[in-house]
């Protein structure tokens, strides 16, 4: 009788990786009819999801780095939002800064959390004390999204769009 080797002596063999599958992304003209389609609520979703949709769109950021988000990260004065570097791929701080357009959606959501830790509070939170991260996408698939486009789609938006008008 041969004795077979001990299984945690072999090597272990290195799986090749799946193909990188790019997300869905809108062209950059049908944000506008995105936005209006957003802002007329069809699904009825609760407005702090509404406005993280919204500063997701404006930021081009990870969702993970979005709805972690704590009202302590802003400095109005500076008008910049650092995001700590554990909320961040490349494990270094990421600075935004505070645009017009997202200060007039935090006050908005101010309103609303302002009063908790976190700026995407979510009182039906169980595992997390914010909106959970798939909130975002489930919502976009109410939208009637649900394979045009995912929260993580929007990031190469801005660089698309940029890329395509460099030559011009």
């Amino acid at each position: 009788v041969r004795a077979q080797p001990e299984p945690s002596t072999k090597p272990l063999k290195q799986e090749p990786k799946a193909p990188a599958v790019p997300q869905p992304t809108l062209p950059w003209d049908q944000l506008p009819k995105f936005f209006d389609d957003l802002d007329r609520n069809d699904p009825n979703a609760a407005l702090v999801i509404l406005l993280a949709v919204k500063i997701l769109v404006m930021t081009f950021l990870r969702v993970g780095s979005l709805t972690p988000a704590k009202w302590e990260e802003f400095d109005s004065k500076k008008e910049i939002w650092t995001i700590p570097a554990d909320r961040m791929k490349t494990g270094k701080s990421h600075k935004v800064p505070l645009t017009q357009p997202i200060k007039d959606v935090l006050v908005r959501l101010h309103t609303f959390t302002g009063e908790t830790d976190y700026v995407f509070f979510s009182p039906r939170g169980r595992e997390y004390q914010h909106v959970h991260r798939d909130s975002l996408n489930a919502h976009l698939k109410k939208m009637g999204y649900k394979g045009l486009t995912t929260a993580h789609g929007f990031r190469p938006v801005s660089y698309t769009h940029l890329r395509a008008h460099e030559t011009r």
